[in-house]
């Protein structure tokens, strides 16, 4: 019993090289076995492996970039047929290259990530050419929904976040071109996107807890969702606060929109501790803060001084708050790490 409690605090120590100094520094590890243990944990090939991904990553980019801007130069010399032939070749190419690789490769899924965007190359082509008259939304939701597959099979989260941009776009644009112009437009274009957001966020923190969902697992990309959350919510909530005219119609949803944020707040401090997130979080809620106490000080009429010396007082000690609380944190977490 006390070997396998033994056994569970051993698998949950976190080595790195912080550890490693401090056991040099006492005496507990050598020069030789310190250089040895760096390198088990930071191997020399890793720095060619990143080389190597970022290399394709930007050739990829840079070939797509080409094809758009041939497009663009050659439009008028180039005949119809071509206009259209074209990039259904290029999206062909990019897929069967990504079944010969394999999906679980970068270079394949970097070719279907190039075939996503080439759907959006060939859908603005063709309405260009027979000039369907079509909205701008119609264009990205169509892009998404046929976008759709190749993205469920690609296990690339880069492909993901280029569907959810699309996505979040096509949103955007359907309630400014579709839905009559009133003061309540963008406030739903904003919750809907919120909707979708938040969804996403909370399917990344599900699946990422499966072991079939291991390439949903970097930090990076809760970081990136939970960015794009904080700037959905962040003007619903701070025009509840301030009094703006974006939730005078239906108040509830800037409270809402608080709440959301204040609940992911809450999330990442006991159910997934995440620092960054946390931080992305407390900026968003000190900003709201000022911002608002501002908006109501000028609502109030106070003159120039008095609230420029208020909204600083408001600032600094809500900054000051929120980076002490962020530090306690940190240290509270690496003490149990270390206690572990």
């Amino acid at each position: 019993m006390v070997k396998s409690e033994l056994d569970t605090r051993l698998d949950r120590i976190i080595i790195d090289r912080h550890m490693l100094d401090e056991l040099t520094e006492q005496g507990l590890l050598s020069e030789t076995q310190r250089q040895t243990a760096l390198l088990s944990l930071h191997p020399g090939y890793q720095w060619r492996q990143w080389a190597f991904a970022l290399l394709m990553g930007g050739g990829a980019l840079l070939v797509l970039a080409g094809i758009i801007f041939f497009f663009a130069f050659n439009w008028d010399s180039l005949p119809n047929l071509a206009k259209l032939a074209l990039p259904q070749l290029a999206m062909v190419g990019a897929a069967l290259l990504a079944w010969w690789r394999g999906r679980n490769v970068l270079s394949g899924q970097l070719a279907l990530l190039a075939a996503s965007v080439l759907i959006g190359v060939f859908m603005a082509v063709f309405g260009q050419v027979y000039q369907t008259g079509a909205d701008a939304w119609q264009l990205f939701a169509n892009w998404a929904l046929l976008m759709v597959f190749w993205v469920l099979i690609s296990r690339f989260a880069i492909h993901w976040g280029l569907w959810l941009l699309v996505a979040n776009l096509a949103i955007w644009l359907w309630w400014q071109q579709v839905w009559p112009e009133t003061s309540s437009t963008e406030l739903y274009a904003f919750l809907s996107m919120a909707v979708l957001n938040l969804l996403a966020l909370s399917a990344r923190e599900y699946l990422a807890l499966e072991h079939k969902f291991d390439w949903l697992a970097p930090d990076w990309i809760r970081w990136l969702l939970i960015a794009a959350n904080v700037g959905i919510l962040s003007p619903l909530a701070l025009s509840w606060l301030a009094g703006l005219d974006l939730t005078d119609t239906m108040p509830w949803v800037g409270l809402l929109a608080m709440l959301a944020l204040l609940g992911m707040a809450w999330i990442y401090r006991t159910r997934f501790p995440d620092l960054p997130g946390l931080a992305m979080l407390g900026l968003s809620l000190c900003l709201i803060l000022t911002a608002s106490v501002a908006s109501r000080l000028s609502d109030w009429d106070v003159s120039t001084i008095p609230s420029t010396f208020l909204t600083g007082l408001v600032a600094l000690g809500s900054f000051t708050i929120a980076a002490s609380y962020l530090r306690r944190l940190k240290s509270q977490w690496e003490g149990v790490d270390a206690n572990d």
